[in-house]
C-alpha cells in the first residue's frame, strides 16, 4: 500500500496545510526585510527569522499532534448538544453510543446506521476536530480509529508506540463527560411517577438535548433531494430521474445560532444555522372530485360551493355594485365592474373544466339527472361515442341557456336588500358567457377534429 493513499499521508497533509500560509508569510517578510536590512532592522529580522524556527517546529508532525492530543480536551464528540436550547447554556452535551436498538415506528438516532457526530467546545481547538472528523481514507476517519482503540494511521508517525498510544488517548478526551449536569438556561421537565407510600410525589427531572446527529441526517437527506430535483420542463415530460425523485411538502427551516452558528456547534455551522423541520400534522382530507350524479343542476348544488365561495372577486363586486348601484355610470364603474366578472367566469369555466376531466360518457349513467343543456356543457367527450348527443351538441342551443343559467344564479347570489339587479344585469352577464363558451366550443371540436 503505497503511503500516499493512506490516512497517515492525509494527516500529515492536514498538519502541513495548517502551518503553510504562516510559513510562507513569515519566509516572505524575512526575504522582504532581509534584502535591505539595516541595523535598526537587524532585531526585527532576528525575531522574524526565530518566530520561523519556532512556526516550523510547532507545526512538526510529532510536535503537533502532541499538542492537538492535549487540546482535545477542550472538544466534545456528541450526538445530542445543549446550546441548541439557549446559546448560553453549559450543560453537558452527550455521546449516543447506541447501545439501544432501534424502536419500530419511532425515529431516533438509533434509526442511523453510522451518525455524523457534531464537536462543542471550545472554537480554538477546532483544528483538532476537524483532524479527527473530516480527515477520512476509504471511508474511516480517525475518529474511527480512536474508538476502535486503533494506533495505526498514528504509528507511521510516532516515535515509538507509546507516543502513538498517548495520542489515542488524548484524543479520546473528546468522549468523556466527567461530570452530567444541566443548566438553568437549559430545557427541563419534571416528569411525574408514581406515588410512593408515604403519597409523597415523586418526579424525575428530565433535560432534553437536541438531536444534532439526527437534524444532520435530515439535513443531508433534503439537500441530497434538491440536488435530484428536475426542471419544470422534465416533469411535464414525465421524465424518470435516474436516482429516483422524491418530495418532502411543507417542512419549516429552524434557525440556531444567528449570525454566528459556529458558536453552537462545528454542525450547524456547517448547515448554516438551518435545521429542517418535518410536518407531523394529520394529513388534510382532499375530498374526491366526481362527475355531478344525482342532482338536478349544477347552478343549484355546485356553483355555490365551487365558483361564489372560490372567487374572492364575486365578493368584491358585490360590495362594489352595492357601492355604487344608484349612482350614473361612468367607465371607471364599468371598468371595475368587468374586472371583477372576468375573475368570476374564469373560475365558472375552471369549475367546468374540471368536470370535463372525468371519463367522456359519464352522463350516460343512470344516476346522472342533469338536463340535456348542462349535460352537453359538462360532458362534451361525449359526442365521441354517442351519434344523437353529438347532434345536440352541433345545434349549440345549449350555449345560449346555459349562459342564461349562469346570468340568472349570478343575480340571485349577488342580489340583497340593497341591490336589485334585473333584465340589464342578465343580459350583460349572459352575452358575457356566451362568448366564452363559443370560444370554448370551437376548441373542442378543434381538439376532437
Amino acid at each position: 500500500m503505497e503511503e500516499e493513499h493512506t490516512l497517515t499521508a492525509k494527516i500529515l497533509a492536514y498538519i502541513a496545510g495548517r502551518g503553510a500560509d504562516k510559513i510562507d508569510a513569515l519566509e516572505k517578510s524575512i526575504a522582504k526585510l532581509g534584502a535591505s536590512a539595516s541595523d535598526a532592522d537587524q532585531k526585527k529580522l532576528e525575531a522574524l527569522q526565530q518566530d520561523l524556527r519556532d512556526t516550523k517546529e510547532k507545526f512538526e508532525p510529532r510536535n503537533w499532534l502532541t499538542d492537538a492530543a492535549i487540546r482535545a480536551k477542550q472538544l466534545q464528540f456528541v450526538t445530542h448538544a445543549v446550546k441548541y436550547l439557549h446559546g448560553d447554556a453549559k450543560g453537558s452535551n452527550i455521546y449516543d453510543q447506541q447501545s439501544a436498538a432501534p424502536i419500530d415506528g419511532i425515529v431516533s438516532t438509533q434509526s442511523i446506521n453510522n451518525p455524523v457526530l457534531d464537536i462543542c467546545g471550545n472554537a480554538a481547538a477546532l483544528d483538532v476536530g476537524k483532524l479527527l472528523a473530516q480527515i477520512e481514507h476509504e471511508g474511516k476517519t480517525l475518529i474511527d480509529y480512536v474508538l476502535a482503540g486503533d494506533i495505526e494511521p498514528l504509528l507511521l508517525i510516532a516515535q515509538n508506540e507509546q507516543q502513538a498510544r498517548e495520542w489515542l488517548t488524548g484524543f479520546a478526551q473528546v468522549f468523556e463527560n466527567k461530570e452530567l449536569a444541566s443548566h438553568k438556561l437549559a430545557k427541563q421537565v419534571y416528569w411525574p411517577l408514581a406515588y410512593g407510600d408515604n403519597e409523597e410525589g415523586e418526579y424525575h427531572l428530565l433535560s432534553p438535548l437536541f438531536a444534532s446527529s439526527l437534524a444532520h441526517e435530515v439535513f443531508a437527506t433534503r439537500r441530497t433531494q434538491r440536488e435530484r430535483q428536475y426542471s419544470k420542463e422534465a416533469d411535464i415530460k414525465a421524465d424518470v430521474a435516474e436516482n429516483g425523485y422524491q418530495f418532502i411538502p411543507n417542512f419549516a427551516v429552524q434557525t440556531f445560532g444567528g449570525t454566528k452558528p459556529q458558536n453552537i456547534s462545528q454542525l450547524n455551522s456547517q448547515r448554516g444555522g438551518k435545521n429542517y423541520l418535518l410536518d407531523n400534522r394529520p394529513p388534510i382530507w382532499q375530498q374526491q372530485d366526481k362527475p355531478p350524479l344525482n342532482i338536478q343542476s349544477v347552478f343549484d348544488s355546485l356553483l355555490p360551493s365551487k365558483v361564489y365561495r372560490k372567487a374572492k372577486a364575486a365578493h368584491r363586486l358585490k360590495r362594489y355594485l352595492e357601492k355604487v348601484f344608484n349612482k350614473e355610470s361612468t367607465f371607471d364603474i364599468r371598468e371595475a365592474r368587468a374586472r371583477g366578472m372576468d375573475e368570476i367566469v374564469d373560475i365558472f369555466l375552471l369549475f367546468a373544466a374540471s368536470i370535463h376531466n372525468h371519463p367522456a360518457g359519464w352522463s350516460m349513467s343512470e344516476d346522472c339527472h342533469l338536463p340535456l343543456n348542462e349535460q352537453l356543457w359538462l360532458d362534451p367527450g361525449r359526442v365521441q361515442i354517442d351519434d344523437t348527443f353529438r347532434e345536440a351538441m352541433d345545434k349549440k342551443d345549449w350555449q345560449e341557456d346555459i349562459a342564461s343559467k349562469f346570468a340568472s344564479w349570478l343575480n340571485r347570489t349577488l342580489q340583497s336588500s340593497t341591490l336589485h339587479l334585473g333584465d340589464v344585469e342578465h343580459r350583460e352577464w349572459k352575452s358575457l358567457v356566451a362568448q366564452e363558451l363559443r370560444l370554448t366550443e370551437r376548441a373542442r371540436k378543434e381538439f376532437y377534429s
